[in-house]
């Protein structure tokens, strides 16, 4: 009796010792961008944008598109005139691109961008669809109004004809870019982010891909939320499926304890330890858009599975193909902390 317990004593032992050392070696380490505990409730609601005031908040751009795109921007009276903006009775806010009409000099689209400017914050998209067809380049993305890239551009959301990889980019002029090995869900695509980096081709900044969250596959099972946290250490984003939503986003109410060490690993992480955050990103606006063609998907249109091989004469002759380039949103929420 004696050895036998002696025995189960050495064997419990061992198995202690084994699971401890287990947890040692394998379990997660805190990151080093995650808030501590007494500090979770650092963020606040700072403004919404929702609902019948949406686009107050908002102004339309209707110059030249800067991206050089098959694209024709216009007004907020015009776009209310075509139906191509308006409050849905789903209570979500609608932004159409033309899909009716021939387009031989640039199809009708719609620009949005921020009255507000904002540096730093947490920036939360609530989308239930997102535009998607051949030629189109639809992106949720921050910049500053002026003197562009000296302020840095954050796309949170963007992509190119039928894709479904998502591309969270950086753009800067010299001084900024990432180390290759991140502690992230995407792959990392460029580490440069200065747009004129001698190895990278012209304004690609330093990029990520996630895969299967653009486009057709971010639509399955009605869209998702898309948050963006802009800190002075480190720029990061995360993409949540209706069936992913972290509680204290998914509340509907201002929640005053917003817990970003339990949302789980980001889809793109940029740290600040290359790249001078405070000194290069500041005096952001937010900006929606949807254009054609243009230098990114006008560019590999040839290579993609669209028809044919031509972008700008698509777009132009197959409004039909348009009919799911729309955004449908239920809220874009900026908290700051406090």
């Amino acid at each position: 009796m004696l050895l036998r317990t002696l025995i189960a004593g050495s064997v419990l032992f061992l198995v202690i010792t084994f699971a401890l050392f287990e947890y040692t070696i394998f379990a997660p380490a805190q990151s080093p961008f995650d808030p501590p505990a007494d500090q979770t409730a650092r963020y606040v609601l700072k403004n919404e944008y929702s609902g019948s005031t949406f686009f107050d908040g908002f102004n339309f751009e209707d110059a030249p598109d800067p991206t050089h795109g098959h694209v024709q921007y216009i007004s907020r009276s015009l776009a209310q005139r075509h139906n191509l903006t308006y409050l849905g009775d789903d209570g979500l806010v609608y932004i159409h691109s033309d899909s009716t009409s021939m387009a031989p000099n640039g199809r009708m689209s719609v620009r949005i961008s921020s009255k507000r400017q904002y540096t730093k914050g947490l920036f939360v998209l609530d989308l239930h669809h997102m535009p998607e067809a051949c030629g189109a380049w639809p992106a949720f993305w921050t910049t500053a109004p002026t003197s562009w890239p000296v302020k840095g551009e954050i796309d949170i959301l963007e992509g190119v004809n039928l894709e479904t990889d998502n591309a969270h980019t950086l753009h800067t002029s010299r001084g900024c870019s990432v180390a290759q090995y991140r502690v992230q869900k995407g792959t990392s695509e460029s580490m440069d982010c200065d747009v004129k980096a001698a190895n990278q081709w012209p304004n690609q900044g330093c990029g990520v891909k996630t895969a299967d969250s653009f486009g057709s596959k971010f639509n399955e099972d009605g869209g998702a939320v898309v948050v963006m946290e802009w800190t002075s250490s480190v720029i990061r984003m995360w993409t949540f499926k209706r069936d992913s939503i972290p509680f204290d986003l998914a509340v509907d109410a201002p929640h005053p304890d917003i817990d970003i060490a339990k949302w789980g690993l980001p889809d793109a992480v940029f740290e600040s330890t290359q790249c001078d955050i405070d000194g290069i990103f500041r005096d952001h606006v937010i900006i929606i858009n949807t254009t054609f063609c243009g230098d990114w998907a006008g560019t590999v249109y040839a290579a993609s599975t669209c028809p044919g091989s031509n972008c700008v004469s698509f777009v132009s002759s197959h409004p039909e193909a348009f009919e799911q380039a729309y955004w449908a949103i239920k809220s874009l929420k900026v908290y700051q902390m406090t």
